[in-house]
This record gives C-alpha cells, sequence and structure tokens, in this order.
C-alpha cells in the first residue's frame, strides 16, 4: 500500500504542476530565472499539500528525497538532464532545489525586464488605475529596483528613447 500511496501522491503532484519548460533556452530575453521562482513555488505549495514537510524518525529526511524525486519527476526529462549536468552529490531537494536555481540565478535579464516594466501601459479604459498599479507591483519585483544605480538608469533611458531599432534590440537581447 505505501507503493499505491507514493504512487497516489505523485498523481496528485502532476495534476496540479506541469512540467518545466526549457524551451526557447536560446532567447536571453526570456527570464528563466523567473519562470523558474514561479514553477518551484507552486511545486513547494504542492508539497505542503501533500505533507511532505516532516522528517524520518531517524533523521534521514525522507521528506527531503522524496520532494527531490517529485521536482526530477515532475519538472521533465529536460530539467533532469539539466541537473545531471550540474554536479550535486547531495541526495537532498534542498540541495538539488539551490543547484538548479543557481544555474538559472544566470539567466536574468534585469534590461528586459525594467524595460517591460517602463512600457507598461493600462490595458483598457476598463483597467482600474488601481488594476494597473497592481499589475505595476507584480512587475516590479522583478525589476530589482533597490539595486539600480544611475548606469543602469542611462541604459534603460537609451533603451527606452533611441530612435535606433537595432540599438535597443542588441541592448535588450545583450543585457549591455
Amino acid at each position: 500500500t505505501t507503493n499505491v500511496t507514493l504512487a497516489n501522491a505523485l498523481a496528485n503532484l502532476r495534476a496540479c504542476v506541469k512540467e518545466f519548460p526549457l524551451q526557447n533556452l536560446e532567447e536571453s530575453t526570456l527570464n528563466l530565472h523567473k519562470r523558474w521562482r514561479l514553477w518551484i513555488e507552486n511545486l513547494e505549495y504542492c508539497f505542503t499539500f501533500e505533507g511532505l514537510d516532516p522528517e524520518d524518525p531517524e533523521g534521514l529526511n525522507l521528506a527531503e528525497k522524496k520532494k527531490k524525486a517529485a521536482l526530477l519527476a515532475l519538472g521533465g526529462q529536460q530539467l533532469r538532464e539539466l541537473y545531471n549536468t550540474l554536479e550535486d552529490n547531495n541526495n537532498t531537494y534542498t540541495a538539488a532545489k539551490a543547484k538548479i536555481s543557481e544555474h538559472f540565478a544566470g539567466s536574468k535579464n534585469l534590461t528586459a525586464e525594467r524595460y517591460k516594466f517602463f512600457c507598461m501601459r493600462p490595458i483598457s479604459s476598463q483597467e482600474t488605475h488601481d488594476q494597473w498599479v497592481t499589475r505595476l507591483k507584480s512587475k516590479g519585483v522583478d525589476c530589482e529596483f533597490e539595486n539600480m544605480d544611475m548606469k543602469e538608469a542611462i541604459k534603460l533611458v537609451v533603451t527606452l528613447h533611441t530612435p535606433l531599432p537595432k540599438l535597443q534590440t542588441a541592448i535588450i537581447r545583450d543585457d549591455m
């Protein structure tokens, strides 16, 4: 019955957590860091719902091993292949999540995120001011404005107002 319970738990997790899509890795404007953060957050909510938090009595932390297995099973073949290149000898979910998160942290393109933020306008005349501000707040989380200096601000102004579309595309693509 333990195998049936584990199979049911994995089926339940698969129902609420779709495979992590790694397509379009060549697009540098794609914010894999953000997509990964949102995907892992959803997975962890499902872990909590499934009761995968308690440790086993021997201190081996079976829940960590189960969560790692679920992470790699639900993440899909591409994520498993990526994980296998990351040199992680630890058998825990926490270590696997940290390794993958570290890998995707390099995929953050602040120029693209900030450009999108500054280009946000109300969607329509039906969108209220509060709704627009809420969308701005949500988008602003990924912009790391607390780490923005004068050089970054100038880069964004050039990106927003240059009359040269090729320069704008190059700045965003290369996070120059």
